[in-house]
């Protein structure tokens, strides 16, 4: 029993000593965690581009433009009727966190697209007087302006649309 006891102790040391080591090793570290709350965007429309009573073409084309002033101007003499009501650009007005940037988009990649009578449309490439602004005082404003070509085809009549802005933070 003596050699048993022997052989066991000695198992038992040999196995222990090839066992690997169960250390327990920890570590830990801390970080800030940060938050800015800004406030929210708001945009306002003001006045609405107006692009006046213009004449078409008896043959070909020409461009009508509205620029962001909302001074009128055409490739032809004698587009614009002179009785015309007057002519604006789209005005609008952004609040937001005061220095915050942000980027202003018009229309669907620049067009806006105007209905009038029988299914007929006018495509209008927008101009926006800035395409971006750090919100001075968290307030400012922008104008918008547009122009298309009117061709002898189109059909006469009244035509409407809807000018889209989008101001995003950056």
């Amino acid at each position: 029993m003596k050699a048993y006891l022997k052989l066991l102790a000695a198992t038992t040391a040999a196995s222990v000593a090839t066992a690997p080591a169960l250390a327990q090793n920890t570590a830990s570290a801390s970080s800030t965690a940060t938050l800015k709350i800004v406030a929210p965007l708001t945009i306002t429309a003001g006045t609405v581009l107006a692009f006046g009573t213009v004449v078409k073409p008896a043959t070909g084309s020409y461009t009508i433009t509205v620029d962001t002033a909302g001074s009128h101007a055409s490739s032809t003499a004698n587009s614009y009727l002179p009785s015309s009501p007057a002519t604006t650009a789209a005005s609008f007005s952004i609040t937001g966190e005061p220095s915050q940037a942000a980027s202003i988009t018009v229309g669907t990649a620049g067009v806006m697209t105007m209905n009038g009578p029988s299914a007929s449309t006018l495509s209008v490439t927008l101009t926006s007087s800035k395409a971006s602004t750090t919100l001075p005082s968290g307030s400012d404003s922008f104008t918008v302006g547009g122009s298309f070509t009117l061709t002898s085809a189109q059909t006469t009549g009244v035509y409407t649309g809807t000018l889209t802005a989008v101001v995003t933070y950056n």
